[in-house]
């Protein structure tokens, strides 16, 4: 007869428990599934932490469709997830109501100067690093 999928409830649903708990409906409900019946499925559902990863992407519209339309389903579906696009959303719309910072005249040269110096100080830290090692190699030899 082949393969079927697990069945979550009584009604014969499909079970939605990994999504729930952040699992991978991959691994759960896919159990002895042919392997391109996997692959084809993993383009589709996603697990929480996919979400999660995925999210500021989608939510700056940089995502293909594709993966908008993952996110968009695993939220449906997913209560934690939904609670942490909606806690997303708030935190972004707070934000933007905020005023806009009255900066000094002076900040962004300052800035400027302060940015090309951190190239300097990386370079500094680098090369002292390589001198106190090459300095204990010709103490050894």
């Amino acid at each position: 007869m082949g393969w079927r999928p697990r069945r979550g409830n009584s009604a014969g649903s499909l079970c939605m428990e990994p999504l729930r708990q952040g699992g991978s409906i991959k691994s759960h409900c896919l159990r002895g599934a042919p392997p391109a019946l996997v692959r084809y499925v993993s383009h589709f559902v996603m697990t929480c932490s996919e979400f999660v990863a995925l999210f500021t992407d989608y939510f700056d519209g940089t995502v293909t469709s594709t993966q908008a339309r993952a996110v968009e389903d695993h939220a449906a579906t997913c209560e934690s997830c939904k609670r942490y696009q909606v806690v997303f959303e708030k935190g972004a719309s707070l934000l933007r109501a905020l005023p806009e910072p009255e900066l000094a005249e002076d900040f962004e040269p300052r800035l400027q100067h302060r940015l090309y110096h951190v190239a300097d100080e990386r370079l500094l830290v680098d090369h002292s690093a390589s001198g106190a090692t090459a300095l204990t190699v010709l103490g050894i030899a």
